[in-house]
Order: C-alpha cells, then structure tokens, then sequence
C-alpha cells in the first residue's frame, strides 16, 4: 500500500512530544484528510496549523510514566529530529497512508528534503533502503 509524502515542519514546542509524538505542521493541511480514516478525523490546530503525528511501529512510554525512561526516549526523539536548545523546529516530511482512531497520522518521519523528484503529495512505496 502506498503513504502519502506530506511536508511540513517539525514543531515541537506546540504541544508535549514524548518518545513517539511530536506535533507536525503541514505545508498542505488538506493532505492529511485524505488519509484513511479508523475514528475522529484530523485535527489540525487552529492557532498554529499543527497536528500531533503518531510514529509508525514505535511505541515508548508516556512522558513521565516512568523516569529516566520515558524523559530519555523524549530527548533522543528531539535529538533525531534535529532539535536543540538553539533549533526549535526542523523541516522533514512523513509517509503516512492511515490516521489512528484518534486522528492522528500514522507515520514514517523523516529530516530534511524527499528524495529528488518526490513532491507533496505523492504516492510513495516504501523500501527498506529508505
């Protein structure tokens, strides 16, 4: 099945991230509503034009349910997005083809550009090379 390029920017810092969430703004909002739909549909925040993204196949715990843990899977999720105390948000885009039942898109995230050639959205067949 193939996901859907969505480009955006990483924003952290418009809500909680934790090891497996961050908030994500769109570049086109309405990409996100032609995800197939499990539950609520999307809910892009009206003030910043963010939506919290689920990570595909990661599940950590949530923040503070356990410490050092669940604050150690938050900083190294900011780390891999590129965030730092200087860096509060970073470009990428995510591969998403479903929300969960909360409306959230599922997805595979990414740094920086697509590969060239790959617009938003497009189709896209995930490899394991990618």
């Amino acid at each position: 099945m193939p996901f859907t390029l969505i480009q955006g920017t990483f924003q952290p810092d418009t809500g909680r991230p934790d090891g497996d969430t961050v908030r994500f703004a769109p570049d086109d909002s309405m990409l996100v509503f032609i995800l197939n739909r499990r539950g609520r549909p999307p809910k892009i925040n009206e003030n910043n034009g963010t939506i919290s993204l689920r990570y595909e196949g990661i599940d950590a715990m949530e923040t503070k349910a356990r410490m050092p843990e669940s604050s150690d899977a938050t900083a190294k999720n900011l780390i891999l997005l590129g965030i730092t105390e200087t860096v509060r948000e970073t470009r990428g885009y995510v591969l998403s083809n479903q929300l969960d039942p909360n409306g959230r898109p599922i997805c595979f995230i990414f740094t920086g550009d697509p590969e060239s050639g790959e617009n938003d959205g497009d189709s896209i067949f995930l490899t394991p090379e990618r």
